[in-house]
């Protein structure tokens, strides 16, 4: 009904007002649509009235188009996420195929397997075959057709915990790329896929990058006598490795007398070997090669 307002008249007396009961009747009218309209849980307030327009909460979300996700890969507009859902505000959902999960931003998920079984669900595979592995993954929308994931290896064997790697969606999964960390940076670039490297093999010191140039270098006591006034040749193997060598550097320390003229020029005669020829001069004498040999590792 409109508005029903009690006449009060004319002051002081109120001469031509409402009489009394007239004055209830319209407050009793007014407060009684009031009490009619208010909701109950038989007819709750309509949502055009500032209610939910449900009796439970499921009837009060649907009302309001507030529809809850049905799995971690719905994809129907509006949709609310609740915890657990995709890994949000709960543990990680276990996720078979990491092509499976681009549709809801922020999923979190595992996988547990060998890693060959990694390989056939898109995750990772580090070319273990049978060791077991297990990935934690997020991914996060960018758009409404691609997507990024990084994918967080926990376990596995000769792993260091925190090596993760990521992929993205566009128009097709991109192959998955290590991440640059300082639990992977100074691996073998070569085998474990980090930026460099130094080992250590028989004596000889051995630098990796992830460019594929490699360095290797040692002091190396030879004991062969190179006769007075005369040039030797030492030769000297190496470490396998290289698959092309750019560059050597070969020095001689003379082991009796400085008397020496030192190596005249080094040669690689193949990958795994050097010929040093060392002039000597008045003593016989042993030398001390000291080289570095740079080159490729691919």
């Amino acid at each position: 009904m409109a508005r029903q307002e009690i006449v009060l008249g004319t002051p002081p007396q109120g001469l031509g007002g409402d009489t009394p009961r007239v004055a209830s009747m319209k407050i009793n009218a007014m407060t009684q649509e009031l009490y009619d309209s208010l909701p109950t849980n038989a007819s709750p307030l309509a949502v055009n009235r500032g209610g939910t327009g449900g009796k439970t909460a499921s009837e009060a979300r649907l009302s309001l188009g507030l529809v809850l996700a049905a799995s971690n890969v719905d994809i129907t507009a509006g949709c609310l996420l609740v915890p657990g859902s995709g890994g949000v505000l709960g543990p990680p959902v276990a996720i078979t195929n990491a092509n499976g999960v681009t549709f809801l931003g922020g999923t979190r998920g595992v996988f547990s397997g060998t890693d060959d079984q990694c390989a056939a669900a898109n995750y990772p595979s580090l070319g273990g075959g049978s060791v077991q592995r297990r990935w934690y993954i997020q991914t996060d929308l960018l758009d409404g057709t691609s997507c990024i994931q990084t994918a967080t290896e926990s376990i596995g064997a000769g792993t260091i915990p925190g090596r993760k790697f990521t992929r993205t969606l566009q128009g097709g999964w991109r192959p998955w790329v290590e991440d640059a960390t300082l639990s992977n940076a100074t691996l073998d670039p070569q085998t474990a896929g980090g930026l460099m490297s130094r080992t250590v093999v028989g004596g000889v010191a051995i630098q990796k990058f992830a460019s594929g140039a490699m360095r290797m270098m040692s002091t190396i006591t030879s004991s062969q006598v190179i006769a007075a006034n005369s040039i030797g040749a030492i030769i000297q193997s190496m470490p396998a490795g290289f698959q092309a060598i750019d560059g050597l550097s070969v020095t001689a320390q003379p082991a009796t007398s400085v008397d020496a003229y030192g190596v005249i020029f080094p040669v690689a005669t193949s990958v795994t070997s050097f010929t040093a020829y060392v002039r000597n001069g008045a003593t016989a004498q042993t030398f001390t090669l000291r080289y570095i040999a740079e080159g490729r590792w691919k």
